[in-house]
């Protein structure tokens, strides 16, 4: 697999000054207030209250099946905070 970098990534994060910025502040959030728990904690306060109304929804894509939905976001946001902090670790 082929990486390719936009133009952001060219210009900041391969300057090695931005770039220890980045990965210290990457890491202080997400081992801070965007640690894999937090975030967990965040969808399960909004499932409840959200639930009925995104059932109710008649623009919604995800039908009747909202709280499989917040099962996949709580999945991808374990697995996403996993990956980033692996990447910083590099």
């Amino acid at each position: 697999m082929t990486l390719s970098q936009s133009p952001y990534e060219e210009l900041i994060l391969n300057n090695p000054t931005f770039r220890a910025r980045y990965d210290r502040i990457m890491g202080e959030l997400l081992n801070g207030p965007m640690q894999i728990d937090a975030q967990i904690a965040f969808l399960n306060d909004l499932e409840s209250p959200l639930s009925s109304a995104l059932v109710a929804d008649p623009n919604n894509n995800i039908d009747d099946n909202v709280s499989e939905r917040f099962d996949s976001l709580r999945q991808w946001v374990s697995g996403r905070v996993i990956n980033i902090n692996q990447q910083l670790a590099d």
